[in-house]
């Protein structure tokens, strides 16, 4: 786990109390196809905070992408978190 600290506010405007959360409540609007969701939740993010979310989702996918032979960074792109650090 890292320690980047995310914004408050950003946690507080989406309605969850840490990233866990946060990363969940995106993978719930992906499942929902709600597109415009998961891109106004991972733009609003900074990179560091983008990096600790893709780990939470591709933790969470984690089973479901060795069962389909899902690229990580397939994951990651999907939810609109690929950034260079």
């Amino acid at each position: 786990m890292t320690n980047t600290s995310f914004n408050p506010e950003l946690l507080a405007k989406y309605g969850v109390v840490d990233i866990s959360e946060f990363a969940y409540k995106m993978y719930e609007h992906k499942v929902a196809k709600e597109e415009d969701a998961v891109k106004e939740m991972a733009f609003a993010l900074s990179d560091e905070e983008a990096q600790v979310i893709s780990d939470e989702i591709t933790t969470l996918l984690y089973w479901d992408a060795l069962d389909e032979e899902i690229a990580e960074s397939q994951i990651i792109a999907e939810f609109y978190l690929n950034r260079s650090l």
